[in-house]
């Protein structure tokens, strides 16, 4: 919010105010965020951590794409921009390869989906657009493809308690990712597969 009102308004305060944030959260070794998810929707008692809390990364992703919206200012420079990306990479890598990333990777459902949605958006922000654009082609086969029925339903998220509020953020994630494709040439919006998915 800060960084988008800086972006619309020019004033110096807001970018100032984003950029202390983004520092404490991402870049200053006493206070940053660790960058993994190794502990999310960890179950006192039962777990440290699950792969599927890797979907509560949408916060995280959004702040540090958020961050190029304070490109200019004087409170947000170039160190700071590296070593933020630094911190993207790490967690992207961590993201995509840990035991976590390679379990929520496969899954068929929503989780698939925003988990795809979190790689695009940090690849994008990291300038990686072959792996964007990798990942987008792949959302043909392996989420629109397996996701939804001719008829346009979405049995995995039907399963659920609450089968509305999946469906929809399942949706929303899918048209995350077609928006994000038209950035990097993957047309998602057209695709349809023989049996009319």
């Amino acid at each position: 919010t800060l960084a988008l009102a800086y972006y619309l308004t020019g004033k110096e305060s807001y970018a100032a105010h984003a950029a202390r944030c983004l520092r404490v959260w991402f870049i200053d070794p006493a206070t940053r965020m660790n960058p993994h998810l190794q502990y999310a929707q960890a179950v006192p008692g039962r777990n440290e951590g699950r792969y599927i809390g890797m979907i509560e990364a949408d916060g995280v992703v959004k702040a540090v794409d958020a961050a190029g919206l304070l490109d200019g200012s004087t409170h947000w420079g170039k160190n700071d921009r590296a070593s933020l990306e630094i911190w993207i990479a790490d967690f992207l890598d961590w993201f995509m390869n840990s035991e976590y990333g390679r379990e929520e990777s496969q899954m068929r459902q929503n989780h698939g989906t925003m988990f795809d949605v979190r790689v695009v958006r940090l690849a994008l922000v990291l300038g990686q657009h072959d792996l964007a654009r990798e990942k987008l082609k792949s959302v043909k086969e392996n989420r629109i493809a397996r996701q939804i029925e001719p008829d346009g339903s979405q049995p995995m998220e039907l399963r659920r308690t609450k089968s509305f509020n999946y469906s929809v953020m399942n949706l929303t994630g899918l048209t995350e990712l077609a928006t994000l494709g038209e950035w990097v040439g993957v047309d998602l919006w057209t695709y349809e597969t023989t049996d009319g998915r």
